[in-house]
């Protein structure tokens, strides 16, 4: 019985071994449908590689676009933990996902209001490494302009991925810095619950204080995302 489990097992892999290369395009173009799908948009991915008996999927050059420039949209590298021994067929949420070298253009954020025919992506943790997200405050502060924020470094924890910015209402850790026009610049990180701002805005003294990030409401998401700017 023992031997048989084993052999069943041993055949499974070589399979996963044997089909990696045309699953590896059939991830690479299933990823970017649902990245295009989830933010009306056209997407592109480069290339990628596919490790079904790991479970890992990475790809580089990620890139995306939507008609009239509203949203853009790249990536300098994107990797995936699956659940291993091609379980992800099965299962396919996400264990992690490490986005890097992330541009993020909106023409505001107004432009999130999509409404996916596929199933968001899920994900028990988000890291986002050297990212950048700029956007237009006009419907969150009148007549300010577009502002940019550069992120360091990010950690969320679980995480349905409805927006391009879902990870904001899981976020666990963040370094980064807002740059509002004018080029005034304020450093914010936030770790165990508590927010720092400094420079800028916060003034020459380092503001600290408590901050309890609101639950997410996916049909309420966008109106969150901007309630939280005031």
């Amino acid at each position: 019985m023992l031997r048989s489990v084993i052999g069943l097992l041993l055949a499974w892999v070589v399979a996963l071994w044997i089909g990696n290369c045309a699953a590896r395009d059939a991830a690479q173009r299933r990823v970017a449908r649902s990245i295009g799908d989830a933010l009306t948009a056209d997407a592109a991915i480069a290339g990628a590689d596919l490790a079904l008996v790991r479970g890992r999927f990475s790809a580089h050059g990620l890139t995306v676009h939507r008609k009239g420039g509203q949203l853009r949209a790249s990536a300098r590298s994107l990797v995936a933990e699956l659940a291993p021994l091609g379980w992800f067929f099965v299962d396919d949420e996400l264990r992690g996902l490490t986005v890097t070298g992330v541009d993020l253009s909106l023409s505001g954020l107004d432009v999130l209001r999509t409404k996916a025919s596929r199933r968001p992506v899920r994900t028990q943790a988000i890291d986002l490494r050297d990212a950048t997200v700029e956007f237009s405050l006009t419907g969150v502060v009148p007549m300010i302009g577009r502002a940019k924020l550069t992120i360091a470094s990010m950690h969320a924890g679980p995480t349905t991925l409805t927006t391009p910015l879902s990870w904001v209402f899981s976020c666990k850790s963040f370094d980064g810095t807002l740059t509002l026009p004018g080029g005034m610049s304020t450093r914010i990180t936030y770790a165990n619950g508590m927010l720092r701002a400094a420079g800028g805005f916060a003034g020459v003294t380092p503001i600290e204080m408590p901050f309890a990030l609101p639950v997410k409401d996916a049909a309420r998401e966008v109106e969150q995302l901007i309630d939280l700017g005031k």
